[in-house]
């Protein structure tokens, strides 16, 4: 397995199993003068990896629920990752384009759901004139839902290393 070590700690770069996470997060009454009273338990699955034909094929599922919230500030709030809609310097396949920042932060339950497929020739690369550059295409689609009862999607298409550095993001 290749590794990274950055700041002191040593990251996988890539595997080929799944990732499992487990965290979670207490906010406790009293320490450092805050009255917050909450749990949260988080779990999650990711992976990137090459699929017969497909150069990335990448999905992230995520579920949380808020085990006491008695005194939750907005600040506790999940909050879900967002990343600018059109053209951005990286490409997040775990983020949202187009979700509102606030709109749709949690303090009951939420699930979160990623699934992406980056390849060098999906469609435009297919074009005599793109088929020789470093252009990578990518088709994704995210779901969310929360305790607001709404189920919301984004389904994207995505062009990556643009001039080498950018990413442009159609929806």
């Amino acid at each position: 397995q290749y590794y990274r070590v950055n700041k002191g700690q040593k990251r996988i770069l890539s595997s080929a199993y799944p990732t499992l996470g487990l965290k979670y997060k207490q906010g406790i009454t009293g320490a450092f003068d805050s009255d917050s009273k909450f749990q949260v338990l988080e779990i999650s699955i990711n992976q990137s990896k090459s699929i017969g034909l497909i150069d990335k094929f990448s999905y992230h599922f995520a579920a949380g629920k808020f085990i006491n919230n008695d005194q939750v500030y907005f600040a506790d709030f999940k909050s879900f990752e967002t990343s600018p809609f059109f053209i951005a310097g990286q490409n997040k396949s775990n983020s949202f384009k187009l979700l509102d920042y606030y709109g749709f932060n949690s303090n009951e339950h939420y699930v979160e759901a990623h699934v992406s497929i980056e390849d060098n020739a999906l469609l435009l690369k297919r074009l005599p004139f793109l088929n020789n550059t470093a252009l990578t295409e990518e088709f994704g689609i995210s779901y969310l839902r929360t305790e607001q009862d709404l189920n919301y999607y984004e389904l994207g298409y995505s062009l990556n290393k643009v001039l080498l550095f950018m990413n442009i993001c159609l929806l």
